[in-house]
Protein backbone atom coordinates (compact mmCIF):
# COMPACT_ATOMS: atom_id res chain seq x y z
CA UNK A 1 0.00 0.00 0.00
CA UNK A 2 1.90 3.16 -1.54
CA UNK A 3 0.15 6.22 0.05
CA UNK A 4 0.09 9.62 -2.01
CA UNK A 5 0.53 13.01 -0.72
CA UNK A 6 -1.44 15.85 -1.83
CA UNK A 7 -0.95 19.06 -0.27
CA UNK A 8 -4.57 20.69 0.20
CA UNK A 9 -6.08 24.39 -1.32
CA UNK A 10 -9.12 25.45 -0.99
CA UNK A 11 -10.88 23.34 -3.65
CA UNK A 12 -9.73 20.51 -1.45
CA UNK A 13 -12.58 21.52 1.68
CA UNK A 14 -15.18 19.23 1.19
CA UNK A 15 -12.78 16.22 1.12
CA UNK A 16 -10.94 17.53 3.96
CA UNK A 17 -14.43 18.17 6.17
CA UNK A 18 -15.74 14.80 4.88
CA UNK A 19 -12.33 12.58 6.08
CA UNK A 20 -11.46 14.95 8.95
CA UNK A 21 -15.16 14.40 10.42
CA UNK A 22 -15.01 10.91 9.83
CA UNK A 23 -11.65 9.81 10.89
CA UNK A 24 -12.06 12.15 14.45
CA UNK A 25 -15.76 9.83 14.94
CA UNK A 26 -14.13 6.82 14.64
CA UNK A 27 -11.06 7.63 16.90
CA UNK A 28 -11.84 10.47 19.10
CA UNK A 29 -15.67 9.99 20.02
CA UNK A 30 -15.57 8.53 22.86
CA UNK A 31 -13.61 11.27 24.85
CA UNK A 32 -16.45 13.57 24.94
CA UNK A 33 -18.53 13.61 27.85
CA UNK A 34 -21.42 16.14 26.12
CA UNK A 35 -20.99 18.41 23.07
CA UNK A 36 -19.98 15.63 21.00
CA UNK A 37 -19.27 17.11 17.95
CA UNK A 38 -17.42 20.42 19.40
CA UNK A 39 -13.96 19.35 18.46
CA UNK A 40 -15.23 18.43 14.69
CA UNK A 41 -17.32 21.85 14.24
CA UNK A 42 -14.08 23.64 15.63
CA UNK A 43 -11.78 21.88 13.25
CA UNK A 44 -13.55 20.88 9.87
CA UNK A 45 -16.40 23.83 9.71
CA UNK A 46 -15.81 25.01 6.01
CA UNK A 47 -15.24 28.85 8.19
CA UNK A 48 -12.04 27.26 10.04
CA UNK A 49 -10.46 25.21 7.09
CA UNK A 50 -10.74 28.29 4.96
CA UNK A 51 -8.75 30.28 7.69
CA UNK A 52 -6.21 27.97 7.91
CA UNK A 53 -5.86 26.95 3.66
CA UNK A 54 -5.04 31.19 4.03
CA UNK A 55 -2.47 31.04 6.81
CA UNK A 56 1.03 30.25 5.33
CA UNK A 57 2.17 29.20 8.21
CA UNK A 58 -0.56 26.18 8.00
CA UNK A 59 -0.27 23.14 5.53
CA UNK A 60 -2.82 20.23 4.91
CA UNK A 61 -2.40 17.42 2.98
CA UNK A 62 -4.72 14.63 2.09
CA UNK A 63 -3.49 11.13 1.80
CA UNK A 64 -4.99 8.55 -0.76
CA UNK A 65 -4.08 5.36 -1.22
CA UNK A 66 -5.40 3.89 -4.40
CA UNK A 67 -7.17 7.36 -5.09
CA UNK A 68 -9.01 6.69 -2.29
CA UNK A 69 -9.13 9.49 0.61
CA UNK A 70 -7.64 7.31 3.61
CA UNK A 71 -6.49 10.72 6.01
CA UNK A 72 -5.19 13.66 6.37
CA UNK A 73 -2.27 15.71 7.88
CA UNK A 74 -2.10 19.38 9.15
CA UNK A 75 1.55 20.94 9.60
CA UNK A 76 2.14 23.86 12.05
CA UNK A 77 5.15 24.93 9.85
CA UNK A 78 6.99 27.77 12.27
CA UNK A 79 5.82 26.05 15.60
CA UNK A 80 8.49 27.06 18.38
CA UNK A 81 8.98 24.01 20.51
CA UNK A 82 10.27 24.58 24.45
CA UNK A 83 13.72 26.57 23.80
CA UNK A 84 13.34 25.34 20.13
CA UNK A 85 12.64 28.45 17.93
CA UNK A 86 9.70 28.71 15.32
CA UNK A 87 12.08 28.57 12.68
CA UNK A 88 14.00 25.32 13.44
CA UNK A 89 10.63 23.19 14.68
CA UNK A 90 7.72 21.99 12.87
CA UNK A 91 4.16 20.63 14.72
CA UNK A 92 2.29 18.07 13.21
CA UNK A 93 -1.07 19.07 14.84
CA UNK A 94 -3.15 16.69 13.30
CA UNK A 95 -2.06 13.41 11.50
CA UNK A 96 -5.49 11.31 11.42
CA UNK A 97 -6.26 7.99 9.18
CA UNK A 98 -9.59 6.42 8.66
CA UNK A 99 -10.30 3.40 10.59
CA UNK A 100 -10.31 1.34 7.85
CA UNK A 101 -6.67 1.92 6.37
CA UNK A 102 -5.37 2.59 9.80
CA UNK A 103 -2.38 -0.42 10.90
CA UNK A 104 -1.50 -0.74 7.42
CA UNK A 105 1.89 0.57 7.51
CA UNK A 106 0.22 4.27 6.71
CA UNK A 107 0.96 6.23 9.93
CA UNK A 108 5.09 5.19 9.48
CA UNK A 109 5.02 6.16 5.54
CA UNK A 110 2.58 9.45 6.80
CA UNK A 111 5.74 10.12 9.51
CA UNK A 112 8.43 9.42 7.11
CA UNK A 113 6.55 12.14 4.74
CA UNK A 114 6.37 14.90 6.93
CA UNK A 115 9.91 14.21 8.03
CA UNK A 116 11.12 14.43 4.71
CA UNK A 117 9.16 17.85 4.35
CA UNK A 118 10.63 18.93 7.02
CA UNK A 119 13.89 18.31 6.31
CA UNK A 120 13.53 20.27 3.25
CA UNK A 121 12.31 23.30 5.35
CA UNK A 122 15.74 22.99 7.17
CA UNK A 123 13.85 22.01 10.38
CA UNK A 124 16.05 20.22 12.86
CA UNK A 125 12.50 19.18 14.73
CA UNK A 126 9.16 17.74 14.59
CA UNK A 127 6.77 17.52 17.91
CA UNK A 128 3.32 16.62 18.28
CA UNK A 129 0.75 16.48 21.00
CA UNK A 130 -0.53 13.12 21.61
CA UNK A 131 -3.47 11.86 24.82
CA UNK A 132 -1.89 10.31 27.55
CA UNK A 133 -4.21 7.73 27.00
CA UNK A 134 -3.99 7.12 23.17
CA UNK A 135 -2.84 3.74 21.98
CA UNK A 136 -0.86 6.37 19.20
CA UNK A 137 1.62 7.61 22.39
CA UNK A 138 3.52 3.71 21.65
CA UNK A 139 3.18 4.53 18.13
CA UNK A 140 5.29 7.64 18.14
CA UNK A 141 7.93 6.37 21.02
CA UNK A 142 8.30 3.29 18.42
CA UNK A 143 9.12 6.00 15.47
CA UNK A 144 11.51 7.87 17.81
CA UNK A 145 10.08 10.92 19.28
CA UNK A 146 10.45 11.26 23.03
CA UNK A 147 8.19 12.24 25.54
CA UNK A 148 9.01 16.55 26.17
CA UNK A 149 6.07 17.24 28.94
CA UNK A 150 2.96 16.30 30.14
CA UNK A 151 -0.26 18.94 30.47
CA UNK A 152 -3.94 18.91 30.66
CA UNK A 153 -6.56 20.19 27.93
CA UNK A 154 -9.00 22.44 29.28
CA UNK A 155 -11.76 22.17 27.22
CA UNK A 156 -15.10 21.63 29.35
CA UNK A 157 -17.08 19.34 27.75
CA UNK A 158 -14.08 16.13 27.71
CA UNK A 159 -13.99 13.71 29.55
CA UNK A 160 -12.12 14.13 32.73
CA UNK A 161 -10.47 10.82 32.32
CA UNK A 162 -9.05 12.47 28.79
CA UNK A 163 -7.44 15.34 29.74
CA UNK A 164 -3.78 14.28 30.18
CA UNK A 165 -1.99 15.29 26.62
CA UNK A 166 1.95 14.71 25.85
CA UNK A 167 4.35 16.41 23.90
CA UNK A 168 6.39 14.60 22.00
CA UNK A 169 9.37 15.41 19.55
CA UNK A 170 12.14 14.00 17.09
CA UNK A 171 15.07 15.52 16.27
CA UNK A 172 15.94 15.35 12.93
CA UNK A 173 19.46 14.24 11.49
CA UNK A 174 20.36 15.33 8.14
Amino acid sequence: MQPDFKRCTKADIPVLQAVGSQSYREHYLHIWATNKDFYINLSFSKESLLKDLENENILYFLIFIDGKPAGLIKLNLHQAFREIPANDALEIEKIYMLKGFARNGLGRASLAFVENHAKGLGKSLLWLKVMASSPALRFYAACGYSVGNCFKIGYKDLSDDCRDMFSMYKKLTF
